[in-house]
């Protein structure tokens, strides 16, 4: 025996299926094929067999109501976030299935009733039949006629209070429906609302968090341009006191270099003079070489008069010009090599981390003995 045959007409495997109860797909087909199946059975009242079958198949429906309840609370418990659509479908499951039952049982329902009420009727009309022959027996008609009449409006009012007590419980259940379902939707209306709160202060919160983070950010970036822009205009400015200081250096040395050019050529020009002065000497500017580059002194007459003081004075003045050069050579050169000293060192500050600017304002304290106990050594 199968699990379908096994739990009656409803196919347990569909049930399983998340998609039915989520979103109600195969609904109506499983409606359909558990009706299909119930009406398999043909509903026949006029015989006992055929009541019993209808009765028999009925309850077969009526067990689909299990598996399909068990089902739904499965997927409840699976899936709680969608409890509310999952008893929808399952609700609407079980009252198809209910009213299917209903309207499967109708035919023997109404017989049932008819037969009931033609057992009442019987059981009255014997009951009256006992009462005339009680009456005859007795040969008290008119008060048995009287009891029977009594009897029969007893009947009547009892079938009219049954009547109205159906009634009255069919209003009842009407009205607790209506209320019931008039609570569950005040309750879902009240979930959406809690929901929708909840929702926008979930949004007000994520919004202030990312105000938040904007202005943290925004903080942080004016911050950082603040930083920034100290740092530049601290390196401006130590740019600009070094390039003032080297130009200020640039000028004294410059200035210096024409003094000693100026005071050379004041001496210069006292040797020549006093060579000049010698008797008897004659100065051939045009043919005079200059005595640094090696060359002799020309002159058109003889040294009569004064050669041992004129070849003096002319050594004197060759030595001292040669001097100045050799030194004037030697400072350049002197000067070169500081310069080539303190280039390494920037270099060297530059490998280690050091910015150029910093490195440069560094070499230059170092080099003009600003920095206590240290020196460069050339």
């Amino acid at each position: 025996m199968s699990e379908t045959e096994e739990k009656g007409l409803i196919p347990v495997e569909k049930l399983n299926s998340v998609a039915l109860f989520r979103e109600g797909v195969g609904v109506d087909e499983l409606i359909e094929y558990v009706a299909t199946r119930a009406y398999e059975v043909p509903r026949d009242i006029t015989t006992p067999e055929g009541r019993k079958a209808i009765n028999s198949q009925a309850y077969q429906i009526a067990r689909c109501k299990a598996p399909v309840d068990a089902a739904k609370k499965k997927q409840t418990e699976k899936l709680k976030a969608e409890t509310k659509q999952i008893d929808s479908v399952g609700k609407k499951i079980i009252d198809a299935i209910e009213a299917l039952k209903i309207e499967y049982r109708k035919p023997l329902t109404e017989w049932e009733a008819e037969e009931a009420k033609r057992e009442a009727a019987e059981k009255l009309a014997i009951e009256i039949e006992l009462c005339y022959e009680d009456a005859l027996k007795e040969n008290d008609t008119f008060e048995k006629l009287n009891e029977l009449e009594a009897i029969k409006a007893a009947q009547a009012q009892k079938e009219a209070e049954e009547a109205a007590q159906r009634e009255a419980e069919r209003l009842e259940k009407e009205r607790l429906e209506r209320e019931a379902r008039i609570a569950e939707e005040a309750a879902e209306n009240a979930r959406k609302e809690a929901e929708n709160k909840q929702r926008a202060a979930e949004l007000a919160a994520a919004k202030a968090e990312h105000d938040r983070i904007d202005a943290v950010a925004k903080a942080e970036a004016d911050r950082v341009a603040a930083a920034a822009k100290a740092k530049a205009d601290q390196e401006a400015a130590v740019l600009k006191a070094h390039a003032d200081a080297k130009s200020a250096a640039d000028k004294l040395e410059a200035d210096r270099l024409a003094k000693e050019e100026k005071a050379q050529k004041e001496k210069q020009l006292k040797i020549e003079s006093r060579i000049k002065s010698f008797s008897g000497v004659q100065w051939d500017d045009e043919k005079a070489i200059d005595p640094i580059d090696g060359a002799v002194l020309v002159f058109k007459s003889a040294l009569a008069d004064y050669p041992d003081e004129a070849f003096t004075a002319l050594v004197l003045s060759y030595d001292l010009k040669v001097a100045d050069r050799k030194a004037e050579q030697k400072r350049q050169a002197n000067k070169k090599h500081q310069a080539k000293i303190r280039l390494e060192a920037v270099t060297d500050f530059i490998s280690n981390g050091f910015s150029q600017d910093v490195a440069l304002k560094v070499v230059a304290l170092i080099h003009g003995c600003k920095i206590k106990g240290i020196s460069i050594k050339y």
